[in-house]
């Protein structure tokens, strides 16, 4: 599901760029500020109608823009197109037809952002480890996504009743909510727990690859205690969530813990190997998607050598570059300089993948031998 071309029209400092992608690999090179990561926004945009960046969503359009534009079109020929303006609407169009829901356009187009802070999956709050976990199940397990809403739009009823309990009125319908929310939560760990059983022996080799000195496992805890079971988890605790007014236990409160050494990673590790582990885990997704699926995902690699010392960058070259996918990377590296020692692990790809030199949201493809 490779981009053949991307088209961008006032997105934060870009004004009107279209560019020809190769299948493999594509390198965005330029100063910091040029609009490389704006680039790599537009694709993720296209892929799933938000942006990697925080930020008010009308702060993504050009200033003195009205709206901003992001057309794409696969090498299958297939066409993907989503347009959003200051008033907050928001049009998608896929084949050439409108686009209701933005699963089917993350779905024609999957892409995955390895950004600089990709270590906080390891550091950062269960949350994000719950959302990459539900990335690689979204593209696998086709019933997933609604599985997870039908949970979502349960909850949200099950916490509306406990703040009415909470305010002194009467039960309007707790023990019906939870029966529902039980049998729904159960089913989503259930999903869970398969998807990372299957993809931990790919992470295993992902890690070695990256960095054989590390010795990390991946746990779920579904939150709550499985050998209870969630719906008597939840009766037993009714007088407690009632107090807080709100659902304490379920797969919403779930975390893929990282452990290393029989302690949480994120105690242990330094910067760099925590991004080593986060990456494993993304690669290994990808391997799984590709092997379930035989769906070929984007992968947008923003100045991933950051925080990584030229051995560790050589690896995670060699990983990227062997990855089923296609990639499109930023560097702020002298791609050109004539001293190989001045340049960075990902400015050796400029020898094999196309070039693209940004700078003041301009782009222009650098043939072979202008590097």
């Amino acid at each position: 599901m490779a981009l053949r071309t991307l088209s961008v029209a006032n997105l934060r400092n870009v004004e009107s760029v279209s560019i020809d992608l190769d299948p493999i690999g594509n390198l965005l090179a330029g100063p910091n500020g040029a609009g490389k990561t704006a680039l790599l926004e537009s694709v993720f945009l296209l892929s799933t109608g938000r942006s990697f960046r925080s930020g008010r969503p009308g702060s993504l359009i050009r200033h003195g823009a009205e709206s901003l534009l992001v057309r794409g079109t696969r090498l299958d020929d297939v066409s993907l197109a989503i347009e959003r303006s200051r008033d907050g609407q928001q049009r998608l169009r896929l084949r050439g037809e409108p686009c209701e829901r933005l699963a089917d356009l993350a779905r024609s187009l999957p892409s995955l952002a390895l950004l600089p802070d990709i270590a906080e999956l390891v550091f950062g709050a269960p949350d994000l480890r719950r959302r990459a976990l539900d990335w690689g199940l979204f593209h696998v397990e086709r019933s997933f996504n609604d599985d997870a809403g039908r949970y979502a739009r349960c909850l949200r009823q099950r916490n509306a009743v406990l703040r009415r309990l909470a305010q002194g009125e009467a039960d309007t319908g707790l023990g019906v909510w939870t029966e529902r929310l039980a049998g729904l939560g159960e089913a989503l760990s259930v999903a869970r727990e398969h998807y990372l059983a299957r993809i931990r022996p790919r992470f295993a080799a992902e890690l070695a690859r990256l960095d054989a000195d590390l010795d990390v496992r991946l746990e779920y805890t579904p939150g709550f205690n499985a050998e209870v079971g969630l719906i008597d988890e939840l009766s037993q605790h009714w007088d407690h969530e009632i107090r807080r007014a709100t659902t304490l236990y379920g797969p919403h409160r779930a975390d893929l813990r990282i452990r290393s050494d029989n302690h949480a990673a994120g105690s242990v590790l330094s910067r760099g190997q925590g991004k080593m582990v986060a990456l494993a885990l993304r690669l290994a997704q990808v391997s799984d998607l590709v092997q379930q699926r035989d769906i070929v995902p984007i992968l947008l690699v923003d100045d991933i050598g950051a925080e990584l010392d030229r051995d560790r960058g050589e690896r995670l070259l060699e990983a990227l570059t062997s990855a089923r996918s296609q990639i499109i990377a930023t560097t702020a590296d002298d791609v050109w300089a004539r001293d190989a020692g001045a340049r960075g692990p990902l400015a050796a790809l400029s020898e094999r993948w196309p070039v693209f030199h940004v700078e003041q949201g301009s782009v222009n493809p650098v043939t072979a031998g202008a590097r």
